[in-house]
């Protein structure tokens, strides 16, 4: 549910690790609140409905389906302040612990190659591979530039060429040479 979440609200790694259980939402479609960002100083908070992008990227309405499943789940078990993400402890009271930015990583690697992934030598994925994914997913149905820089928050249309121009030559299968 992580990296679904990840890709379709175009998040960073910090903002995955902060969601808390109260941070989905249902309202015209299930929606996740991010609160704290980079690019956020004066935390005015940000809402993507998840409903929306998952229909721009026309994948199939289980990743909503699935991710508002896990949501109840979680709900019912946890506080609302409790991470949505997290690691159970190893203690009584089955608290969570919130996951770190690498533990991010760690779950798009083994997602990746559960799938069966063919990476190219010297790719590298991260935690920060679900908003670029995302981007590059949205970009190839059509999304117009104006639209994804709302969708991703990107102040300029310079930084999410960065985004695009990195991946689509993978996409094609085209290695890329690091800079």
């Amino acid at each position: 549910m992580l990296c679904a979440v990840g890709m379709l609200a175009l998040l960073r790694g910090s903002e995955l690790t902060l969601l808390s259980v109260n941070d989905i939402l249902e309202a015209d479609g299930l929606c996740v609140r991010v609160s704290h960002s980079k690019t956020d100083q004066l935390h005015r908070g940000w809402v993507c409905n998840l409903t929306y992008v998952a229909g721009l990227m026309e994948v199939d309405d289980c990743w909503v389906r699935s991710i508002r499943d896990y949501w109840e789940q979680v709900r019912a078990e946890y506080p609302p302040k409790a991470p949505l993400f997290g690691a159970i402890q190893r203690t009584p009271g089955r608290e969570r612990r919130m996951l770190s930015v690498l533990d991010v990583g760690s779950a798009v690697k083994r997602v990746a190659a559960h799938g069966g992934a063919q990476l190219l030598d010297g790719d590298f994925l991260a935690a920060h591979s679900l908003r670029r994914g995302g981007a590059v997913e949205l970009s190839l149905h059509g999304v117009q530039s104006e639209d994804l820089m709302t969708l991703g928050r990107w102040k300029s249309a310079s930084s999410l060429r960065t985004y695009l121009t990195d991946l689509m030559p993978r996409l094609a299968g085209v290695s890329v040479k690091s800079r």
